[in-house]
Parts: structure tokens; C-alpha cells; sequence
């Protein structure tokens, strides 16, 4: 439970860093765009490998991952999944149905996949995200 707390306390940390950083925001075209394992499941099943997930380090890189990439940007996944964090804010339904998967407890990856449920334009969405992280910041939080 406390992971998927870090989580969405990571993604809160990443939208205040997105408020603090200038709209000429570039991004690193190295690590951009990669969706991962591309499925809630899937990611799930990386997060619950997790043994540093309430690790400040983890927190950061998920905070940072989803925010905009400031021009003093010093950590190569800052804003490494900020494209797939705006598809879900921006998608009708995807915020409370994401806010869903981050009530679920530790290690239920049939609450997560249940979230999505019906939920056809936001289950790509979300797992482009949460392939996203699993995959940026699994060094970090493993």
C-alpha cells in the first residue's frame, strides 16, 4: 500500500515540477517515447519487485519522469514519461480510472487490470504510462 502511495505522491511530485518549469521545456530524445512493457499487468508485476519503492530516489525518478524536462534538467528520465502522463490527463475518464489503480493495494495486479475495465481509451493509455515508468525507474525502485 505504501508503494502505491510513493506512487501517486511521486506523480503529485511531478506535477508541481511541471508548474515550476518554463514552457521552453526540451526532452531527452534518448529515453522519450518508450512505453515498456506497454501493459498495466505487466508493469505491475516490475513494481511489485520493487523492495526501494518508498526510497526517496524512486520518488524522484517517478515525480521527475512525469513531469515537463526543464532546461536545467540534470537526471536523463526527467520527463522520460511526461507525453504519456498529459494522454492520460488529457483523456476524458483516465484520471479517476488511474487514480483507481493507485488505490489498489500492493501487488493486486487484478485491482489495477480492473480499473481499466470498460475503460477502452484509457487502458492504452495507462499502461503506455505505467510501461513507461516500470521501465525508467525499475533501477531506482527495485
Amino acid at each position: 500500500m505504501r508503494s502505491m502511495h510513493r506512487f501517486a505522491s511521486g506523480l503529485l511530485f511531478g506535477a508541481l515540477v511541471v508548474a515550476g518549469c518554463s514552457s521552453s521545456s526540451t526532452t531527452n530524445p534518448g529515453i522519450i517515447g518508450s512505453d515498456g512493457v506497454n501493459d498495466v499487468n505487466k508493469a505491475c508485476v516490475i513494481r511489485n519487485g520493487w523492495t526501494q519503492s518508498n526510497s526517496s530516489a524512486c520518488a524522484r525518478c517517478i515525480g521527475l519522469s512525469t513531469s515537463g524536462r526543464c532546461p536545467c534538467a540534470s537526471m536523463d528520465y526527467e520527463g522520460a514519461c511526461h507525453a504519456q502522463e498529459t494522454a492520460i490527463a488529457n483523456e476524458d475518464g483516465c484520471v479517476n480510472a488511474h487514480s483507481c489503480e493507485t488505490s489498489c493495494k500492493q501487488g493486486d495486479c487484478a485491482c489495477v487490470d480492473a480499473c481499466y475495465t470498460g475503460k477502452d481509451a484509457c487502458r492504452p493509455k495507462a499502461a503506455a504510462l505505467d510501461g513507461c515508468l516500470a521501465e525508467v525507474c525499475d533501477q531506482y525502485c527495485k
